[in-house]
């Protein structure tokens, strides 16, 4: 094996490996991936810092620690995410968790709403959702049966629920801005973002321009 391979870091197969009980013979398929992190992305950091100006909306629904973080694009379309910050990444991450995510629901008590079923449609994005910025979009529940809501954050409309957080939830603490975003919103021309932590600005020539926040 090359020096330039030896020194790659491990994939999460080969963590989950590694970390199995002895003796545990059951195939790969069958592990408990929710508690293997992910490498450090090596890819979307750059768009997220070049092309969007990142907000943070601290202890939402008046919740200690459930901190969300809106990233808008150049474009003006917004990405809901959970903050880096917040209570469960910090905990599903920390050297002795205990816990990690065990579910994501969107919308939760509403009927039939999946990301199957936001057929958005044409210019005017027809069909897409009408929120609010407490709407509740999603709640995020921990395997000790902890439970965070998790509101829209800003008034619009929901384009598109990221499906692959049903699936593998672990990924909303894993990587929280980036593979594990909740949903793409397009806020109205009222949007307000004045009231939120802005934490980063876009270092992209064609971000947004603050006006527009």
């Amino acid at each position: 094996m090359s020096a330039v391979a030896s020194s790659s870091p491990p994939t999460p197969c080969a963590v989950a490996e590694a970390e199995r009980p002895v003796g545990d013979t059951s195939p790969a398929s069958a592990l408990d991936w929710s508690y293997v992190r992910l490498p450090a992305s090596t890819t979307f950091d750059y768009f997220t810092e070049r092309y969007y100006h990142q907000f943070s909306i601290r202890d939402c629904k008046k919740v200690k620690g459930n901190d969300c973080r809106i990233l808008q694009h150049s474009n003006g379309l917004c990405v809901l995410c959970i903050d880096p910050a917040h209570e469960l990444v910090q905990r599903c991450n920390s050297a002795d968790a205990a816990v990690t995510v065990a579910k994501v629901e969107f919308f939760k008590g509403r009927t039939a709403i999946t990301p199957d079923s936001i057929q958005v449609v044409g210019k005017k994005k027809k069909n897409a959702l009408v929120c609010q910025n407490d709407t509740k979009l999603c709640s995020i529940v921990l395997s000790d049966g902890t439970e965070y809501t998790i509101p829209a954050c800003v008034n619009g409309f929901v384009l598109e629920l990221n499906a692959t957080v049903l699936e593998h939830p672990w990924m909303v603490a894993a990587a929280p801005i980036t593979e594990g975003y909740l949903a793409v919103i397009n806020p109205t021309s009222k949007a307000d973002f004045s009231l939120y932590d802005k934490v980063w600005t876009a270092t992209g020539g064609d971000a947004a321009a603050d006006d527009d926040d």
